[in-house]
């Protein structure tokens, strides 16, 4: 149901929002939860470089405005977004 599929959005948005806390990634949606949603979007110094390696990795995201656009959704687990949070600090 719908309150099954929000809590597992904000356990997927669990590696973000500790990347963004270390200084790892900037973060350009809103990172409170509240005014948070499923689409994310991630400020990196090389945007178009990051993109392509997320591309290279098998990763489906986009490039919008020098953000990274992802839109992780039920199918998709923690570790996943973890790999991708690793991929776009590296």
């Amino acid at each position: 149901g719908v309150d099954a599929i929000a809590k597992h959005l904000l356990a997927l948005r669990a590696p973000l929002i500790d990347a963004t806390e270390r200084g790892r990634l900037t973060l350009s949606s809103p990172p409170d939860p509240e005014r948070g949603s499923g689409i994310w979007c991630v400020r990196v110094r090389d945007a178009a470089s990051a993109f392509g390696a997320l591309q290279a990795a098998g990763v489906v995201a986009s490039l919008r405005e020098g953000n990274i656009r992802l839109s992780p959704h039920v199918y998709n687990t923690v570790d996943e977004v973890a790999r991708v949070v690793d991929l776009l600090a590296s």
